[in-house]
């Protein structure tokens, strides 16, 4: 599940391969995966094709598309697709192998060496901690919505230290440690051709409202809190003050409430 989720973040092509699987199945599949990043991430429902055959390759035009396929003939385009989810498990257990264009490459080669995870070891060990708290939360009966909840408030936080990357006023052990362990996806990120329209919704929600400037300063400061930044007595004081001049009307007060990070 990391490795899909990396690759959506970094705009890669995916493919889901289910040949012998129901359509429903291999459409399931895709939508899951796209379930991990929307919201934050705008647009994702655009690039998926829940299910795509061969009379109509137009999809593989699309940047960063998730495809879902019964064809093996898709596996063996390793042009197509930077990214391939081969289910091979029980129909219903969802059950897939991931890996990439080139380990396919090196495999159907016969040799080399695959390809070296350019990862973080922070990210490595950020990486690590996720999934054993997704397959504790899965042992405890905690269910897929769980699960693509975790993934959200991931991505949620990689799209703001993206967004907030070139500030250097926040500071902290807990900002700092994230911000380190994620360097590397946070740079696939910015790079990835659907950046802009998630940052042109989050950098400032209240963009059509006449408090849109102190919209943005709020939205960066409540932002930083929940990733862990430690706020100064002044800058506490101009947040609370911020959040007295925006939420005077009931429209931005919503807008207000759904910037809370989910846990609140």
């Amino acid at each position: 599940a990391l490795r899909v989720f990396n690759a959506i973040i970094a705009g890669k092509r995916i493919m889901v391969v289910g040949h012998g699987y129901s359509a429903q199945e291999v459409c399931n599949m895709v939508l899951g995966s796209a379930a991990m990043v929307a919201p934050p991430l705008t647009g994702i429902l655009s690039r998926c094709f829940p299910y795509a055959n061969l009379t109509d390759l137009s999809f593989l035009e699309v940047p960063g598309f998730i495809a879902g396929v019964t064809n093996p003939v898709f596996e063996t385009n390793l042009a197509w697709w930077d990214l391939c989810v081969k289910m091979d498990g029980e129909e219903g257990a969802r059950s897939a192998t991931v890996f990439t264009s080139e380990e396919a490459a090196t495999k159907k080669s016969g040799g080399g060496r695959a390809a070296a995870d350019d990862s973080s070891e922070g990210q490595r060990r950020s990486d690590s901690a996720l999934a054993a708290r997704l397959a504790s939360g899965a042992k405890q009966g905690l269910g897929e919505e769980w699960a693509r909840w975790c993934f959200r408030q991931l991505a949620t936080a990689l799209v703001d230290l993206a967004l907030d990357a070139d500030c250097d006023s926040s500071t902290g052990p807990s900002y700092e440690r994230l911000a380190a362990a994620n360097i590397s996806r946070v740079a696939a990120f910015r790079a990835s051709p659907h950046a802009e329209a998630a940052f042109a919704r989050r950098k400032n929600p209240w963009a059509d409202l006449p408090v849109n400037e102190a919209g943005e300063g709020l939205r960066l400061s409540l932002r930083r809190a929940a990733l862990g930044a430690t706020l100064t007595k002044e800058a506490t004081e101009h947040l609370f003050s911020s959040i007295l001049h925006v939420c005077e009307s009931e429209g931005s007060l919503q807008i207000f409430l759904n910037l809370l990070p989910e846990e609140s």
